[in-house]
């Protein structure tokens, strides 16, 4: 004996079937807005110890520990003033320096100029941060 399906269970596989096609569309337009709002990924700063010290002649910044550092990715800043390319390696004077690692010390001549503030500032993640600051009084 076969009985004819009942019309309500039509009704009710029906709603299922809607309930889930609704959580499907809900968490899929959940996922692409967290995707879309959420913050991107944190710049990554590199780490830098260093040491700066000057004399009558010379500001002198000595890589003293963590990564090394591209030109193009660092301005030093001697009193407020971009003078990264002014700076030499201390191992070749008046050459340019492309890298600089632990051991290398850069150089600058004050001239008569006194030094009151030495910044390096990382600017390779397309936004400034400052790694390290050296006031003189």
């Amino acid at each position: 004996m076969v009985m004819a399906p009942r019309s309500h269970e039509n009704g009710v596989s029906e709603v299922i079937g809607s309930i889930l096609l609704i959580a499907v569309v809900v968490a899929a337009v959940s996922i692409i807005g967290i995707f879309l709002l959420s913050q991107p990924l944190p710049q990554e700063i590199p780490s830098l110890n260093a040491i700066i010290w000057n004399d009558t002649s010379y500001v002198y910044v000595k890589h003293d520990g963590g990564d090394s550092l591209n030109y193009g990715a660092i301005k030093l800043y001697v009193n407020g003033t971009d003078e990264t390319s002014h700076f030499n390696l201390s191992t070749s004077l008046n050459q340019p320096w492309t890298t600089w690692s632990i051991g290398n010390t850069l150089q600058y001549p004050t001239g008569s100029t006194p030094v009151t503030s030495v910044e390096v500032v990382w600017v390779g993640g397309g936004t400034s941060s400052v790694v390290l600051t050296s006031v003189f009084y």
